[in-house]
């Protein structure tokens, strides 16, 4: 086969794998939005909001709820969930093309990678999660992160402050999406910050800006953990929603809460028996097979691009790999 044709099949693997769960997304999230595009019971989790008082995870359900005059809440959350997983996807591209790896089978890999964009858009997996903002989020602090690395002194300084500000200013909103971005994106956030900060030590404010930066967010998450919510409030937000979304998401039942948001008023006892499920119902076999796999999968990366050292990106990338891992 010669150099050129086997260029052009690479490329249309690489277009293919990257474009698929992309349209597969599209027409699944905006086709009829008359049905039930995933589980109701996980659409119900973007819909937890203020109106029975402040409670965890509901700033997102408090827009949507604001906006649901001008959009139905359904469309609302089908439009959210495809332009984040969108977002991510041409993030991830552009991020690549940034570091400059050239490696096609780093690429393949990364996105054939179990969880990963084809994985997750060819099932409807995990993207339609509140989670999922937690990628798009961190992929914009990564590219910041390479702007970083390839501007002179002075604009350094610049990205280093947007850095900086995004990471002070959206965290906290992350933890009021959903608590557990303190476990989930915050890991990766702030070592990224770690990183910038060692990395520039003549600026002393990175130093202080770490140190708030924990205590914002750690302090957000136990705000969070004491206003857990109870029956009285997880009834009120579901009360808040317009009658014919309640009864689109139960027809059965549209006057009871449903899922996430009943589960506002659960106790210690009722969370911990849903993790006592996991590993009643074999579920924890799923995740004894997905970390060792994706850990092998990254080695993988690593260990191509240790052979291919393609500039001073090699260690950057090297870097939010490993980042990525410990996340």
């Amino acid at each position: 086969m010669s150099s050129r044709k086997y260029a052009l099949l690479k490329f249309t693997f690489l277009a293919f794998i990257l474009e698929a769960p992309l349209l597969i997304a599209y027409l699944w999230m905006m086709g009829n939005v008359s049905q039930a595009r995933f589980n109701p019971r996980q659409m119900s989790e973007w819909l937890i909001n203020y109106q029975g008082g402040f409670v965890r995870r509901g700033l997102v359900g408090e827009i949507i709820l604001k906006i649901s005059s001008v959009f139905p809440i359904t469309t609302s959350i089908y439009a959210i969930v495809f332009w984040a997983f969108a977002a991510y996807v041409a993030l991830f591209l552009v991020i690549y093309l940034k570091a400059r790896i050239q490696d096609w089978s780093v690429l393949a890999v990364a996105i054939l990678l179990q969880g990963g964009i084809f994985h997750m858009g060819s099932g409807g997996i995990f993207y339609i999660r509140k989670e999922g903002i937690f990628l798009v989020f961190f992929s914009i602090l990564c590219l910041i992160y390479l702007n970083i690395q390839a501007s002179s002194l002075r604009r350094r300084s610049i990205w280093i402050g947007l850095l900086t500000f995004l990471l002070l200013t959206i965290s906290p909103l992350m933890v009021l999406m959903h608590e557990a971005y303190l476990f989930m994106g915050f890991p990766a956030a702030f070592l990224l910050l770690w990183i910038v900060q060692k990395e520039n030590p003549d600026l002393g404010y990175l130093k202080k800006a770490l140190i708030f930066l924990a205590l914002e967010v750690v302090g957000l998450f136990v705000l969070c953990s004491m206003f857990h919510g109870d029956a009285l409030q997880s009834q009120a937000i579901w009360d808040a929603l317009p009658f014919q979304d309640r009864l689109f998401l139960s027809p059965t039942a549209p006057y009871t809460p449903l899922g996430p948001i009943d589960s506002v008023a659960w106790s210690l006892g009722q969370h911990l028996a849903t993790i006592y499920g996991i590993f009643s119902t074999g579920g924890i076999f799923v995740w004894i097979l997905f970390i060792p796999a994706n850990g092998l999968a990254l080695m993988y990366v690593l260990s191509r691009l240790e052979t291919a050292k393609t500039s001073t990106a090699y260690v950057q990338f090297t870097r939010l790999a490993l980042i990525g891992l410990r996340n």
